[in-house]
């Protein structure tokens, strides 16, 4: 399979399929939602838990629940702003992208590799706590014996965000 991202100076040049522009302009658009509007989260357990996990409590002691919400009401709206931020820069990248023989290609300044880096570990954290997963998960188990469409879904999103960063990373390593 031919790489995504390829380097071309100090920017990096990433090749995606239509299909592959789309998800990763509405998975970003839909955590958005999640982390912006309340009655999202109030209405779905899975979503609940995602939003803990992009914004975990500073204190794990139960006794230390005033000094937690005081950090949380210091530091989660500028944490907020960059996850916000990052998952606009990624769709903003995404509309620059001209359309070559081989898919979609856009050129990636450094600051919205970063924004993708940020990005695509927000929605993965966010499928891959709806979906519980953990480090002793079958990926493909959880694809193949679940009964919900949906969650079969949900994890062949997840393996492939989790392909597309992974690749992302080695990239920039090289």
């Amino acid at each position: 399979m031919a790489r995504r991202f390829k380097p071309r100076g100090d920017a990096l040049v990433v090749t995606l399929s239509d299909v592959e522009v789309q998800l990763l302009d509405e998975l970003p658009r839909q955590v958005e939602l999640m982390l912006t509007q309340d009655d999202v989260a109030s209405a779905d357990p899975g979503v609940g838990r995602a939003r803990d996990r992009l914004f975990p409590r500073a204190y794990l002691d139960p006794t230390e629940d005033d000094a937690s919400n005081a950090w949380a009401l210091d530091v989660q709206p500028e944490l907020m702003e960059g996850k916000l931020a990052a998952l606009n820069d990624l769709r903003a990248s995404l509309a620059r992208a001209e359309t070559t023989r081989k898919g979609r290609r856009v050129e990636l300044t450094p600051a919205e590799v970063q924004a993708w880096l940020t990005g695509l570990n927000d929605v993965r954290l966010v499928l891959g706590t709806i979906l519980e997963i953990t480090d002793d998960s079958d990926l493909e188990q959880i694809a193949v014996s679940s009964s919900d469409p949906e969650q079969s879904e949900r994890a062949a999103l997840y393996a492939w965000l989790t392909w597309l960063q992974g690749e992302l990373v080695e990239t920039l390593l090289r």
